[in-house]
């Protein structure tokens, strides 16, 4: 299938006008269609086509000679007059999508059909990529029978072609994921499983995505660290992909491309030495990861968060040198259930605050925790529900304009951010924060510049507040 079958629809469509506009679609003469079939299935035979008229009947389709120049498939033509026509192949061969009506006209020039083998699935992925990986499951994500087999097969044209092979006939509609060479997924399409005999398809396209900038800190100075190696690993649907390492720039920050926003439990961050971090819908919505980098070398301590009776598996870990402005995400060990201990990690020595979070429980020492070397410092996680801030943009934001929307903790002389402090690429005029309590500095940033800030004190856990900012003028 060397075009898309949406072409043929979509010439089908233009004919059906010209009928309706009054041109001439009287009498009889050669009707032509040229057939296109994917590169992975060889080439479709010539003979043993027919046309099928909407009426009844069917008319012998012939090669037509000589081959027109241009022509990318077989040119076939029958003598008949102008009217919607269907299409049969011969044994193994159908149209792909089966049993559909197209307009044909004597004079005009031939209408590209995608043909494929019969009960084979067609996928044409968006240009310049191709499907690396692909699923088939029922509409509502489960697994097919277990028995259910597929042959896959891909050509030059990039099609990507899948032949049952073994276990019970497919439902009539299925769930198609599939994971491309861009690093990226498609979105999820149902297919439409015509009965024996018949070829199917569709059109994959990329799935809705937005940019994850990654900002990397040096923990022990809090400074970017530039060069260091992140990786991704992304799961969607039954699905996982990983995307090569890829250094920080100067500032310590690397921009990832094409992170889809229905990613599933289980993506997440692959940094150098050790370094993994989650990643959330809630963090794409955000649009923005800080996370630490544990130097290899020098003096450490361990740093350890003690369990509370409200406390669940899982929770992040956020840390802040002493003299730095911003936490940053720190990889940890977790003990696993029936220790007391949360989770650890090995950190730098120096003095740190601390940030946890547990779904949206939330808790920050006010004091600074000192880890010295070789020794291990404990923290007692003692998690209270986070203040549910609302911001309002007054004015609403212009359509195509992206905002910054950041939350400065006030801690002593820093104005500091942390995860979740921070929202990239403000389109709406309305977003909400889920903070620790403290003393805040609410802006909205527009490239370099910012608008009037806004102080707001959230002094009781749980509480929910709505400030109105003014954009950058």
């Amino acid at each position: 299938m060397s075009r898309s079958v949406v072409g043929s629809v979509l010439g089908a469509a233009a004919l059906a006008l010209l009928a309706a506009c009054g041109g001439d679609v009287s009498g009889a003469g050669s009707l032509q269609v040229e057939i296109l079939w994917a590169g992975a299935d060889g080439s479709a035979p010539a003979a043993g086509w027919r046309l099928l008229p909407e009426a009844g009947g069917s008319l012998p389709l012939t090669p037509v000679a000589p081959i027109p120049a241009g022509s990318l498939g077989h040119v076939l033509e029958a003598h008949g007059p102008a009217g919607r026509y269907g299409i049969a192949g011969p044994e193994g061969w159908s149209l792909v999508g089966g049993s559909v009506l197209f307009a044909l006209q004597p004079g005009l020039p031939p209408l590209s059909l995608g043909v494929g083998r019969a009960g084979a699935i067609y996928l044409v992925p968006p240009d310049g990529t191709e499907v690396r990986d692909v699923v088939v499951t029922l509409p509502d994500g489960k697994p097919l029978d277990p028995a259910t087999r597929f042959d896959r097969a891909s050509g030059t044209d990039r099609r990507c072609i899948l032949r049952p092979s073994g276990g019970p006939p497919l439902p009539k509609d299925v769930y198609v994921f599939a994971a491309l060479s861009d690093g990226t997924f498609a979105e999820p399409v149902r297919v439409q499983v015509p009965p024996s005999g018949v070829a199917t398809g569709a059109g994959l396209s990329h799935a809705t995505n937005v940019p994850l900038e990654v900002l990397v800190t040096d923990l022990a100075t809090g400074a970017p660290a530039s060069g260091y190696r992140v990786g991704v690993h992304l799961v969607m649907g039954p699905l996982a992909l990983d995307r090569d390492p890829q250094p920080t720039d100067a500032h310590g920050t690397l921009v990832l491309l094409g992170m889809p926003t229905a990613l599933d439990p289980g993506s997440h961050l692959v940094g150098d030495a050790g370094g993994f971090w989650p990643i959330g819908v809630e963090t794409l919505r955000e649009g923005v990861l800080r996370v630490a980098r544990v130097p290899r070398d020098g003096p450490s301590g361990v740093l350890r968060v003690l369990s509370a009776a409200n406390s669940q598996p899982g929770g992040t870990l956020e840390l802040r040198p002493e003299a730095a402005d911003v936490y940053g995400l720190v990889a940890v060990a977790r003990p696993g259930a029936g220790t007391a201990t949360l989770f650890e990690a090995r950190v730098p020595i120096g003095r740190y605050s601390v940030l946890v979070r547990d779904g949206d429980r939330v808790f920050v020492l006010d004091d600074l925790v000192d880890v010295r070397k070789e020794a291990k410092a404990e923290v007692r996680y003692e998690g209270v529900p986070s203040c549910h801030v609302q911001v309002h943009v007054e004015g609403g934001i212009q359509a195509g304009r992206r905002l910054t929307l950041r939350a400065y903790r006030l801690e002593g002389k820093h104005a500091v951010l942390a995860q979740g402090f921070e929202a990239r690429r403000l389109a709406r005029a309305d977003h909400e924060l889920h903070l620790p309590t403290g003393h805040y500095r609410l802006v909205l940033v527009d490239g370099d510049r910012e608008g009037p800030p806004h102080d707001l004190v959230l002094a009781r856990p749980g509480s929910q507040a709505v400030v109105r900012l003014y954009g950058v003028r």
